[in-house]
C-alpha cells in the first residue's frame, strides 16, 4: 500500500502498490494528483494547504445555500406565526362585533318606544298586503324575502323605495331583504341601506 498526502489539500490517501505512479483524482477536493512510486519515500503528513479555488467555491455555494434556506425557513415560519396571530385577531374581533350587534338588538327589541314603531310597521306591511302591493313576507334562511305583485311592479320609483324600506326596516336594518316576484317567485332585486336595487 503506497500512502501519501494531497499536494493541494492535504487529505491523506492510501492506494495499492499498482496504482504507483499513476495519476487520480483526490477524493476530497477533486484536484488530479499523481500517486507516488513504490522507489520514492512516503511523505510525512503535510499541514493542510488551502483549498484550490474551484474547491472554496464549491464549499461557500453549500454554506450559502445553506443560509438562503435557514433564513427562508425563519421568515416562512414568522410570516405563518404573524398571520395566523393576525387571522386569531380578527376572528376574536368579528366575535366581539356579533357580541356587541346581538346585545344592541336586544336592548332595542326591549325598547318600548322600538317595540311601538315595530308595531307600526306590521301594521303597514298587512295594510300593504290588503291592497295588493305585496303577497307576503318571510325571513327564509339568512336573509329576509318579500314576495311583490304586478301592481307593485307598475308603480313610481319613489313609491316602491318607500314600501320596502318599511319591510326592510321591520327585518333589521343590517340584513338585505330580497325581492321576489309573486307571479314567478324570481328574485327581482334587492333592497338595503344603499336604497332599491332591480336586477
Amino acid at each position: 500500500m503506497v500512502d501519501f498526502n494531497c499536494p493541494q489539500c492535504g487529505y491523506q490517501m492510501q492506494v495499492k502498490d499498482e496504482h504507483a505512479g499513476r495519476t487520480g483524482k483526490c477524493k476530497n477536493c477533486g484536484e488530479m494528483v499523481r500517486v507516488p512510486s513504490l522507489r520514492q519515500k512516503s511523505l510525512p503528513p503535510q499541514p493542510k494547504a488551502k483549498l484550490p479555488p474551484r474547491a472554496k467555491a464549491k464549499r461557500n455555494l453549500n454554506i450559502l445555500i445553506v443560509v438562503f434556506f435557514g433564513i427562508f425557513a425563519v421568515g416562512g415560519v414568522s410570516i405563518v406565526l404573524c398571520c395566523s396571530g393576525i387571522t386569531r385577531q380578527a376572528a376574536e374581533d368579528r366575535r366581539k362585533e356579533a357580541a356587541a350587534r346581538a346585545a344592541e338588538i336586544q336592548r332595542r327589541n326591549n325598547d318600548p318606544e322600538y317595540q311601538a314603531l315595530q308595531q307600526e310597521r306590521r301594521e303597514f306591511i298587512a295594510k300593504l298586503v290588503a291592497e295588493g302591493f305585496i303577497q307576503k313576507t318571510q325571513h327564509t334562511g339568512l336573509l329576509p324575502h318579500v314576495w311583490v305583485t304586478p301592481k307593485f311592479l307598475v308603480g313610481s320609483f319613489d313609491a316602491k323605495q318607500h314600501v320596502l324600506s318599511a319591510v326592510w326596516a321591520y327585518f333589521g336594518e343590517e340584513n338585505i331583504l330580497v325581492i321576489r316576484s309573486s307571479v314567478t317567485n324570481e328574485r327581482i332585486g334587492t333592497f338595503s341601506r344603499f336604497g332599491l336595487d332591480l336586477d
